[in-house]
């Protein structure tokens, strides 16, 4: 059998010590999510819990799916002596295929079991020191980067290059035109309007996209609905390339 080397559980009392910072009681947290926590306290290995729990988890209680988990890191011993060289290629072809069964694995490369296992043990080691992991989980094979391992800001700048070419999904340009509509209405206050807050996912890909800002004078996310992200507004830029106003954003000068 080929040694896992990370298991995972929900990070419970992570949770439920947000869940009160954001006045959610056990019953009201299950209302959301659709299923009490305490009904995945019985399964060892955790494999009842969805993406789609854990995606709606992180939205509810505004965490990254990162900080809903703990994982143990195994860096299992050789059970065979490991044949010079087999690490890195092993390394080599999980860089080259990012995942593959373990199957596919030991057809390819001709091994046993024991030899893989060897091999594995030794390329983890060699990894230990660095955010790249090789890990294994139902038989298959993975290349990995640890989550965070590259910092929020420069996350931020690629996912605006990467996506700067790419046309609005229609909920981003309807949130974005939301925006626009509050900030031409904003010298005129209405009593009987009220400043919606931005859904998570907008929040973050309009941020990222260079459409908004995040909107500090409104206060934090509404505590009583924590999946909904803080308020943003709509970015200068983009009320000076609709001709809205005459002058765009001013660029921060270099200290």
């Amino acid at each position: 059998m080929i040694a896992a080397i990370v298991n995972a559980t929900l990070d419970y009392a992570r949770i439920r010590t947000r869940a009160g910072e954001v006045g959610l009681s056990d019953n009201a947290l299950t209302s959301l999510l659709g299923v009490r926590l305490s009904d995945f306290n019985d399964d060892l290995d955790q494999r009842s819990i969805s993406l789609q729990v854990l995606v709606r988890l992180s939205q509810i209680l505004a965490m990254s799916i990162d900080d809903l988990i703990i994982t143990s890191e195994k860096h299992p011993e050789p059970t065979a002596p490991t044949t010079a060289g087999d690490d890195q290629v092993l390394l080599a072809l999980a860089a080259t295929y990012r995942t593959m069964s373990i199957r596919q694995v030991l057809d390819a490369l001709d091994w046993t079991e024991d030899r893989l296992n060897a091999a594995l043990a030794t390329a983890q080691a060699h990894l230990a020191a660095t955010p790249l992991r090789l890990i294994v989980t139902d038989q298959r094979l993975a290349y990995l980067i640890l989550a965070g391992s590259v910092p929020a800001d420069i996350q931020t700048r690629l996912l605006a290059n990467d996506r700067a070419g790419e046309p609005l999904r229609p909920q981003e340009a309807a949130e974005a035109m939301r925006l626009v509509h509050d900030r031409l209405l904003a010298p005129f206050p209405d009593e009987r309007s009220e400043q919606r807050p931005t859904p998570y996912d907008l929040y973050q890909n309009l941020i990222a996209r260079g459409l908004a800002l995040p909107d500090d004078a409104a206060g934090p996310a509404d505590p009583d609905r924590p999946h909904l992200g803080p308020r943003v507004k709509i970015h200068p830029d983009v009320m000076f390339a609709l001709r809205l106003t005459s002058t765009p954003a001013e660029v921060p000068a270099e200290a």
